[in-house]
């Protein structure tokens, strides 16, 4: 599941999506790596315009303790996103994928 975010503060928000909680919580490594070499990674982050909404971002982002505080506030609002279903393709819709394909005709090569 998905949740969007919106700022409902008078102010702009700014969130650091810390490896320690979030990457935990994700399940994956959601840093940016800065040296290959090395392998150091950089945490990313979250900046809300005042009244901004996120594009979908993942449920982990409701694990920071910074973005729970502010929920709690009323700082932030929360909207939960059901996944979309996939869509099915019906028999009608498969004849007709398939009466599309060139075939050779008689006579010719």
């Amino acid at each position: 599941m998905t949740v969007i975010l919106i700022n409902r503060a008078r102010r702009m928000k700014v969130f650091t999506l810390a490896h320690a909680t979030y990457c935990k919580a994700l399940g994956s490594c959601g840093c940016t790596v800065v040296d290959p070499r090395t392998g150091r990674r950089l945490a990313q982050s979250l900046t809300l315009a005042s009244g901004a909404r996120t594009a979908e971002l993942p449920d982990a982002v409701l694990q920071l303790a910074d973005i729970v505080r502010a929920v709690a506030l009323g700082e932030l609002g929360v909207e939960r996103v059901l996944p979309r279903p996939k869509p099915k393709t019906t028999r009608t819709e498969r004849s007709a994928l398939e009466s599309h394909r060139t075939r050779t005709r008689k006579g010719s090569r």
